[in-house]
């Protein structure tokens, strides 16, 4: 015997499915960056723009890691980003936090590219200082000990 009801409730489904808006993905603008279709492009180094919730916070910097658990960034705050570049304009040396953002507060993670016309903030950060932000802000951190070691 043959159950009929699971092929309506099949074809409902393609029927609703059908009606449904498509998204449509724009090809890029001439001066963007192509992103590889092969591999996923949030990798280790990755310059990405960081939005969280609650409290509502906005993160530029380079992906240290990325788990099931949450992100780890090395880079600073949205706001935070125009004195940056006066700091290492004036000599100081670039300073960025490591922060490890749990995956219930991340909202969204997207790469830092140019659109059209307007530069990445990577792009702007190297056209003000000469230093290559995903360079910088991946360096190498000291080993911290553990209790261990102690």
């Amino acid at each position: 015997m043959i159950d009929r009801s699971l092929d309506y409730s099949c074809g409902r489904v393609a029927n609703l499915t059908r009606w449904r808006r498509q998204s449509r993905v724009q090809p890029f603008q001439s001066g963007e960056t192509p992103i590889s279709p092969a591999g996923d492009p949030l990798q280790p180094g990755a310059m990405v723009l960081l939005t969280l919730g609650n409290p509502r916070e906005k993160f530029w910097g380079a992906i240290l890691a990325l788990t099931v658990q949450g992100l780890s960034l090395s880079g600073i705050e949205l706001g935070s980003f125009e004195d940056l570049l006066s700091m290492i304009k004036a000599g100081d040396p670039p300073a960025f936090g490591v922060v490890f953002f749990p995956m219930h507060r991340i909202e969204r993670v997207e790469l830092d590219l140019s659109h059209g016309h307007i530069p990445s903030l990577s792009q702007r950060f190297t056209a003000k200082t000469g230093l290559d932000p995903s360079l910088i802000l991946t360096r190498r951190l000291p080993q911290i000990s553990t209790r261990a070691d102690l």
